[in-house]
């Protein structure tokens, strides 16, 4: 919870709270609605830290079971170029918000 609240920016750590399939929604949700995170940004937040996930479950499950490995591995290298795409943007940011 803690990791969750007191990260340098709290909506991209809620976003990857999202993300991890690991960290229960739960707690998620509670530490939002602690933070007092407006509707709309919580709408986004959920759809951005939740749509990789979703995708590799229901494009890579299919593939997996069809044994087209080519598809799971294109939806893999795109998820890994949208994250370094946002990570890029966000370090292009607070390099131009620091000058």
């Amino acid at each position: 919870m803690d990791s969750l609240t007191h990260h340098r920016h709290p909506a991209l750590g809620l976003t990857v709270g999202y993300m991890v399939p690991i960290i229960p929604s739960v707690l998620v949700n509670y530490a939002c609605a602690t933070m007092k995170i407006p509707h709309k940004n919580f709408i986004l937040m959920v759809a951005v830290g939740m749509f990789p996930t979703l995708a590799l479950y229901a494009f890579g499950g299919d593939a997996l079971f069809k044994g087209n490995y080519t598809r799971l591995l294109v939806i893999v290298v795109l998820i890994v170029i949208i994250l370094l795409l946002t990570r890029f943007v966000h370090q292009r940011r607070v390099e131009a918000a620091t000058k």
